[in-house]
């Protein structure tokens, strides 16, 4: 018989590795992903 367990983490990010390619540019208005167009910013 298997028990089930909660646990909960307390973490803070101390850096960002932006050559990984996990991370992206977001929005200031809306929160959303930011797409670069030529000279223009769409979310």
């Amino acid at each position: 018989m298997q028990s089930s367990r909660n646990f909960t983490c307390e973490a803070r990010i101390t850096r960002i590795h932006e050559n990984r390619g996990w991370f992206y540019v977001l929005c200031s208005k809306c929160s959303n992903k930011l797409y670069q167009e030529l000279n223009n910013d769409d979310c």
